[in-house]
């Protein structure tokens, strides 16, 4: 199980249904938007270039599995990893209220993604 120490913790904000967020992965800028969906019952999010053109769109938020591991073919793409992950491991898919509470969402470089594998 990752560790919410290894990597740099994606800050998320609380009670509010969407939004969008600048960040910085491996010395590259993107934008980050967070909508949550009552129908699923869950959050996604979408990576953007600072130009608002979607490089991944509409991942949902789960616990514990690589969230950019299936878009890495497109070069826009950070070389790292968003991961969410549950310090407690009791929640698959994190609720509303659960997001930077009982859920974190990090972004692992590639040499912690390489120091996982050995």
């Amino acid at each position: 199980m990752v560790e919410e120490s290894i990597g740099q913790r994606i800050p998320t904000l609380q009670g509010i249904a969407f939004w969008e967020q600048r960040v910085t992965f491996d010395g590259s800028d993107y934008r980050l938007y967070f909508a949550w969906n009552d129908r699923a019952h869950a959050w996604f999010m979408s990576l953007r270039n600072l130009d608002g053109d979607d490089i991944v769109s509409s991942i949902k938020i789960v616990c514990n599995r690589f969230l950019f591991k299936k878009h890495h073919w497109n070069p826009d793409t950070p070389p790292g990893q968003v991961i969410c992950i549950d310090p407690k491991n009791q929640i698959d898919v994190p609720q509303f209220f659960d997001l930077n509470i009982r859920a974190v969402l990090l972004y692992l470089d590639v040499a912690t993604l390489l120091s996982l594998d050995e």
